[in-house]
């Protein structure tokens, strides 16, 4: 599945993102949103070299959850 397929769910979906990004909302695309939000602001989505689908082996970076807009900077 692409946002270059002719579902006829996908263009609808592109026609979203395309009518919510004109009136300025803010978008999150996550997973397929991305490219969607790509092709509804008109940019380019093409296939990778390699495929992205399934786990992968990685680590974790140390990282710092603390948010100073919490009371007392709290962590997640």
């Amino acid at each position: 599945m692409s946002v270059n397929d002719s579902e006829p769910w996908i263009i609808k979906e592109i026609e979203f993102i395309t009518h919510t990004v004109k009136r300025g909302a803010p978008v999150l695309g996550v997973c397929l949103g991305c490219p969607t939000i790509g092709q509804g602001t008109r940019s380019t989505s093409e296939t990778g070299a390699t495929s992205e689908t399934g786990a992968k082996d990685g680590t974790w970076a140390q990282a710092d959850y603390r948010y100073p807009g919490r009371a007392g900077g709290s962590g997640i």
